[in-house]
């Protein structure tokens, strides 16, 4: 049976961040201020049980440290970075949010069908916006192509193009999330392109493409730099995997359902965004859960052999 996580809010889990850490951590997880995104007409026939139900329904997968199951105190919490960010609004907005574990491509068909109202973590996409609005940035997500460790000379590009044209040319065998958008949508058309699908090894989240690497599956796999080296961490892989040089980022947003939400909601959920931005709670849970993963991550780096 699926467990059914309901919103709480963990104040203990915001204490303890150091001020010192604050604002040079909380750059690798926070977007810049962007306008809001321009909303986008009501449908006059949207269901009736939104506005005023005081509940959405979202979901989560594992995607650490934005979204995982803590079990520190034995018994398994749901939290990360996206999490801590939702249960914060949810108390600003006051409601409900109900979080089934759930593949983010089941998100994404979900919101599509309206049997879902919320998801976190979502890169903005035309396709997308054909069934979900997206709110205004609450974080950025630089992406990453992960090798094995001592690989990334025989990859010498300094461009997505280039990178793309090692892929095509060398038949590279390339990991990625399914229903994963990625940083530039140039990376995205290169999955997407039917030419390459027998080169595309898609799985359902980090830990399985991770496996992949270092089973001999994949010669490499792009992923968000942060859950890379989270996931790689707390497996203690990090010594046998390397980043390439080469990044390139984009802005993360909510969504919600065009087929269940409102413009009206949008709007209160970019309210609800300002105003963890303006309270400082947005970098103090960013902070909180940037330091042990680069801690760590550096901590990797100084003790691996050269």
């Amino acid at each position: 049976m699926m467990i059914q996580w309901r919103w709480r809010i963990n104040a203990s889990l915001l204490r303890g961040a150091r001020r010192v850490a604050v604002t040079t951590l909380a750059s690798l997880l926070l977007a810049s201020v962007a306008a809001a995104q321009s909303a986008v007409p009501a449908k006059p026939d949207l269901p009736a049980r939104i506005a005023d139900s005081g509940q959405l329904r979202g979901g989560w997968y594992p995607w650490d440290p934005y979204q995982y199951r803590d079990y520190r105190r034995g018994v398994p919490i749901l939290t990360g970075f996206d999490v801590e960010i939702e249960r914060a609004l949810a108390r600003i907005l006051s409601v409900e949010i109900l979080l089934p574990e759930i593949v983010w491509q089941d998100q994404l068909a979900a919101l599509a069908a309206g049997t879902a109202d919320i998801a976190a973590g979502a890169t903005a996409s035309e396709s997308r916006s054909r069934f979900a609005y997206f709110s205004k940035p609450y974080r950025t997500e630089t992406n990453v192509l992960i090798l094995p460790r001592g690989a990334s000379g025989r990859y010498p590009f300094r461009t997505v193009d280039a990178m793309l044209d090692t892929f095509a040319n060398q038949k590279f065998r390339l990991g990625v999330v399914a229903g994963f958008v990625y940083a530039d949508p140039r990376v995205n058309a290169f999955i997407a392109d039917a030419a390459h699908k027998d080169q595309i090894v898609a799985v359902p989240d980090d830990v399985q493409y991770l496996r992949n690497l270092l089973a001999g599956v994949i010669d490499g796999f792009l992923a968000d730099r942060i859950a890379a080296a989270t996931t790689a961490w707390r497996r203690r892989e990090g010594a046998r995997i390397e980043e390439h040089p080469l990044r390139f980022s984009t802005d993360i947003h909510f969504m919600l359902s065009r087929a269940t939400q409102t413009p009206q909601m949008l709007a209160r959920l970019d309210e609800g965004i300002d105003e963890l931005r303006r309270s400082g709670e947005l970098r103090r849970i960013a902070a909180l859960y940037a330091l042990p993963v680069l801690t760590n991550q550096t901590l990797a780096r100084i003790s691996a052999p050269d």
